[in-house]
């Protein structure tokens, strides 16, 4: 019974998780591009760019989680998977995916057309990989896609299991 319990919490809150680890992630990256800017010999011009980059990438991968599990609750929906549903008669559903959809134009406008790529591939080594702009690109337009398909293909096969994964965790009781 505990263990449902405790996994329950983690379905029902599971955004919120996302968003501390985010934001814990992002102050992180704040931390050490500070340093950076501190032993680089970049012009100013680029170590604002570089820290604008960090502040808009810190802000876009953090608080729509914060936002989907606002909406979340205040749309009655149980568990995480409730951005399955597609009930577009919802309005905090609604508002979810709105939400996911400008999460993904910020990655696609900071990284793809603001070229950020190009400043994550120059300081690789502080958003965590090692590649050139070109493969940066590329991975994050496909996460978006892949996103947007989960998005609107996953709903048939996750609806069907959420009365299961409730009955698991004992959320209908929660």
């Amino acid at each position: 019974m505990e263990t449902g319990i405790i996994i329950s919490n983690i379905f029902k809150y599971f955004w919120l998780i996302c968003f501390v680890f985010g934001l814990v992630g992002f102050l992180i990256l704040h931390l050490k591009i500070r340093k950076i800017v501190k032993e680089n010999n970049d012009t100013d011009e680029q170590n604002a760019r570089l820290m604008k980059f960090a502040v808009w990438y810190g802000i876009c991968t953090s608080f729509p989680y914060l936002f989907l599990q606002v909406f979340q609750l205040l749309g009655n929906g149980k568990m995480l998977f409730f951005i399955f549903s597609l009930d577009f008669s919802n309005p905090f559903y609604v508002l979810s995916i709105v939400t996911l959809f400008l999460f993904w134009a910020s990655i696609i406008y900071f990284v793809i057309i603001k070229d950020g790529a190009e400043i994550m591939a120059r300081y690789s080594t502080v958003f965590g990989m090692q590649a050139n702009k070109i493969i940066i690109k590329l991975l994050y337009g496909t996460l978006v896609l892949v996103g947007i398909l989960v998005l609107f293909t996953a709903g048939q096969f996750i609806n069907e299991a959420i009365p299961v994964i409730e009955r698991l965790t004992d959320l209908s009781y929660a």
